[in-house]
């Protein structure tokens, strides 16, 4: 990689950004590993104060956001992925994936990380796991068959991956042809019209796929037993819906999730942090288009055991770990052997 930017010059990459409050950032000694220990010989001891310093950047903008880190997180990011593609045998669209609970900040990294890799001259398509949700008629057929649980949006066996990866060849494509890239209105509950759907020319250098369960192995058998709230215990006691959810988990959707390169994964603390963060999200809606609490619980539910499940065994799958504290600014970023990319870290284990 070349010599340091400046940080200035590394905010204005990342495009539009959050105001940042990095009183209590900055005094988070874990925030960047081997900044503050002597673990890391090729750590660079100023590591942390640049990333603070280039967060500040983003706070001179003036911007309103409360994950304030994300832009300066998406312009590290950048670089590290920008430099990994020499070393990579998927030349033309590469796929990164973000991986992350409900409300961890997975689409502001990504829009950050996008026009960061823009204006490092990079084609880039954004793809979100939640564009890729089956319709409401489709959904419902489940249920009839499988299950009623499924006719709730969410969980592995709601999405249409033979179209996500028919999606992710057509953009790796050559030819300079123009790619529809889906999306899915959460408000009607179904795809949004084909015509409404962005569009972007092929191939692209890289696409940033997002999804709250990317990445997540399947469960042991022996974990699907006992249910893990009400809505198993009242709606799935014999265990057929958590069972189907696993069975995808370990077929399709494993598949489907190898074609990301590199996984990066936010992490809550636990999974009364996803719910309280959804409820922000919520909150954030128009009136006439929220749940009420009742029914955003319900529907955290269906997300909640793979949520869980994901906190444990993402560290050791990701190749960029960031672990969140409660009020949501960042606690710690942990990397995965990344010595040949010139982080300041050095080559860390990602769940450092």
């Amino acid at each position: 990689m070349d010599a340091p930017v400046q940080a200035a010059e590394l905010a204005d990459r990342a495009g539009p950004a959050p105001s940042v409050d990095l009183d209590a950032w900055a005094r988070t000694s874990a925030l960047w590993p081997g900044a503050d220990t002597d673990a890391d010989p090729d750590a660079d001891p100023n590591a942390m104060g640049r990333f603070v310093d280039l967060a500040a950047q983003f706070r001179a903008r003036g911007d309103s956001g409360w994950v304030p880190e994300l832009g300066a997180l998406a312009v590290r990011l950048a670089d590290w992925w920008v430099a990994a593609a020499s070393g990579s045998a998927v030349g033309a669209g590469r796929v990164l994936g973000i991986s992350g609970g409900q409300g961890t900040g997975k689409s502001t990294l990504v829009a950050h990380l996008a026009g960061a890799l823009t204006k490092l001259g990079q084609r880039v398509a954004v793809i979100s796991l939640d564009d890729l949700y089956l319709s409401q008629a489709v959904r419902r057929q489940l249920a009839a068959q499988v299950h009623p649980l499924l006719a709730t949006r969410g969980v592995p066996g709601t999405h249409d991956l033979v179209s996500g990866g028919a999606l992710l060849d057509a953009l790796a494509r050559p030819g300079d042809d123009e790619v529809a890239l889906p999306r899915f209105d959460k408000a009607a509950d179904d795809p949004a019209p084909a015509a409404n759907w962005p569009r972007v020319r092929a191939p692209c250098d890289s696409v940033l796929l997002e999804g709250w369960c990317l990445g997540i192995a399947p469960q042991e058998a022996a974990a699907l037993g006992a249910p893990c709230n009400a809505l198993e215990a009242n709606e799935d006691a014999q265990g057929h819906w958590r069972k189907f959810v696993n069975t995808q988990l370990a077929g399709p959707y494993a598949a489907f999730f190898a074609r990301c390169e590199r996984l990066v994964a936010l992490l809550p603390p636990d999974f009364a942090a996803v719910r309280r963060w959804r409820g922000w999200q919520e909150q954030s809606l128009p009136a006439d288009r929220r749940m009420d609490v009742p029914s955003l619980d319900r529907f955290v539910a269906h997300y909640e055991r793979l949520t869980r499940h994901g906190i444990l065994v993402l560290p050791q799958r990701a190749d960029v770990v960031v672990r969140l504290a409660v009020d949501h600014h960042i606690a710690a970023i942990g990397w995965r052997g990344l010595a040949d990319t010139n982080d300041p870290a050095g080559a860390q284990p990602a769940d450092a």
